[in-house]
C-alpha cells in the first residue's frame, strides 16, 4: 500500500485510540499536544531525547502549558522488544523505561548481545527474568506495535524518526529553539 504523503492532520485523527496506549508525560488538559513517534534504537532520537526532550520537559511540559504523547516507530526487533518492555511497565514506569532507553543506547542498542544488557535496564523497572521474556514475547503486543507503525506510514507520512505533531501540525525541528518557535 501507499503511504499517505507527509502532512499536517486534524489533532482528532491523530489522537483516535490506536492499538498500542500512548506513553508520555504532562497534564491531561494541557493546551498543546506533541506526538512524538520514535525509534529506542534510532541514533536521531537517542540524541533529541538526551539534549533536547529535557529542556522541552522542564520548560513546557512541567510547567503545564503541553503534553508528549510518546508512540513507537519500531524500526527492528530489538527496538519492538524495547517498547514492549516499556509497554508491559505501566504507563509510568514506561515512559520513564522509555526515556532511559534513549538516554543510554550505547550501553543496550549498539552492543555485540543486547538482549541481557536491555535485561538490566529492564529489571530497574520491576522485571523479574520470568516477566522480561513473557513480554518480550508478546505476540499480540508486538502485532499492535506493527499495526501502530503501518498506520502512522500510511495514515500520517510518518518515515521517519523522531516525527513530530504539535496539536496536530506536523513539525520537522529538533532543537529548543525550534520547538519555542513552534508553541
Amino acid at each position: 500500500q501507499k503511504k499517505a504523503p507527509a502532512k499536517d492532520v486534524t489533532l482528532t485523527e491523530l489522537m483516535r485510540p490506536s492499538p498500542v496506549p500512548d506513553l508520555g508525560y504532562g497534564k491531561a488538559d494541557a493546551p498543546v499536544t506533541i506526538v512524538e513517534y520514535a525509534s529506542l534504537t534510532g541514533g536521531f532520537c537517542g540524541q533529541f531525547h538526551t539534549h533536547v526532550m529535557p529542556k522541552i520537559k522542564t520548560k513546557f511540559i512541567d510547567t503545564g502549558p503541553a503534553k508528549l504523547h510518546l508512540r513507537p516507530f519500531a524500526g527492528n526487533n530489538l527496538d519492538a522488544a524495547g517498547w514492549l518492555l516499556a509497554h508491559c511497565a505501566g504507563p509510568e514506569k514506561g515512559a520513564l523505561l522509555a526515556t532511559a532507553l534513549f538516554e543510554r543506547q550505547q550501553q543496550w542498542a549498539f552492543v555485540p548481545n543486547p538482549v541481557p544488557k536491555l535485561f538490566d535496564f529492564a529489571k530497574q523497572a520491576g522485571f523479574t527474568d520470568q516477566t522480561f521474556n513473557a513480554c518480550i514475547r508478546e505476540e499480540k503486543k508486538l502485532q499492535a506495535l506493527m499495526v501502530q507503525r503501518d498506520n502512522a506510514y500510511k495514515r500520517f507520512g510518518v518515515d521517519a524518526t523522531p516525527t513530530f505533531f504539535i496539536n496536530g501540525k506536523r513539525f520537522q525541528g529538533a532543537s529548543i529553539e525550534e520547538f519555542e518557535k513552534a508553541m
